[in-house]
């Protein structure tokens, strides 16, 4: 027996389909508005991101810049992609439109990465960066152990390893700010040998959760953290093929004389997909404006942005005066 989802409720934003904006949230222009506002975001990162997000033990890392401004660019390619996605399958209620939700997840993801990157500089940028290394080198090492017995791989494999231990030592100019030991590599070798896995993880959402304390410093942002974290948890079900990914699924292919397919898609699929990560983009913006010398002219765009979003969303109008206000410097309105 298959579920079917219920009708749903009320509507956070109205039709956001083209073919009715006057309704809701016009994507193509939200869209458009974002792009260009990530892009202004991305430039200032490089020219102007305050001193304290690169300062290191051993003085400045100008690669932290390079590492936000990366992930601010992922997260415009990322709606780029879920714009595509609304765009080529939202007329016929294809099942493709599910595709988009655990797209909006990856974006909620960079909102607690850049949050406990730009507060914990000095100790998770670094380990941002370690991680990543440690992960690539587990899998260079299984990929080693595959195939040192075949004779026309063993020469670039042995290449390879001996260059990649070298850049793990910091021993290249292109080796990590903070650099492997000896042993360190000799423990995620024997864990690619042995079949387990390694102990090196980036704060996972939750984490970050627990990472940030209740103090003044911490608590706007871990109040928005909370909340945002309930979207998250969500959407990963449609991440892992829950029964609510797998019913919703069923709804858009089959049909049901009790059941309001364009509602149950508007509701239940496309205004998450666009409020969530729209929001999580512009929380991200604002967040990241807050850690710049200069940022006038990215708050009046990102004021105008959510002024665009938060009237037509009822969790951008609680993200607005709980918090996106405020880190805007935007007390009196």
């Amino acid at each position: 027996m298959v579920h079917y989802p219920p009708n749903p409720i009320c509507r956070d934003i109205p039709d956001p389909s083209e073919t009715n904006r006057n309704s809701g949230l016009d994507c193509k222009a939200f869209h458009e508005k974002m792009i260009g506002t990530a892009d202004m975001a991305r430039r200032m990162i490089k020219d102007d991101i305050k001193m304290e997000i690169e300062e290191t033990d051993t003085g400045k890392n100008h690669g932290h810049r390079f590492v936000l401004s990366e992930i601010v660019a992922s997260v415009k390619d990322t709606l780029s992609v879920i714009r595509l996605i609304h765009k080529t399958f939202y007329e016929e209620n294809k099942t493709e439109l599910i595709c988009a939700l655990p797209l909006a997840r990856t974006i909620i993801e960079s909102v607690f990465t850049v949050a406990i990157l730009l507060r914990k500089p000095k100790e998770y940028f670094p380990k941002y960066e370690k991680v990543a290394y440690a992960k690539d080198y587990y899998r260079f090492i299984y990929q080693h152990e595959e195939t040192k017995n075949i004779l026309r791989c063993k020469v670039i494999n042995d290449e390879q390893y001996k260059l990649r231990r070298q850049q793990l030592l910091g021993k290249t100019d292109a080796s990590p700010e903070d650099v492997f030991t000896e042993q360190e590599l000799i423990d995620i070798e024997s864990a690619a040998r042995n079949g387990v896995g390694i102990d090196y993880r980036f704060p996972t959402p939750m984490g970050v959760l627990k990472l940030l304390d209740n103090s003044t410093t911490h608590l706007d942002i871990l109040s928005i953290l909370k909340r945002i974290y309930v979207e998250y948890q969500w959407l990963c079900g449609y991440t892992h093929g829950d029964g609510n990914s797998v019913s919703m699924r069923a709804a858009l292919e089959l049909d049901h004389p009790d059941m309001n397919k364009a509602a149950l898609k508007e509701k239940e699929i496309v205004e998450p997909v666009i409020a969530i990560s729209f929001l999580a983009s512009l929380i991200i913006l604002t967040d990241v404006s807050s850690y710049l010398n200069n940022s006038e002219e990215l708050v009046v765009c990102l004021s105008k942005d959510w002024d665009f979003f938060e009237k037509n969303s009822l969790l951008g109008i609680f993200i607005w005066d709980n918090w996106a206000r405020k880190a805007l410097r935007l007390l009196s309105l």
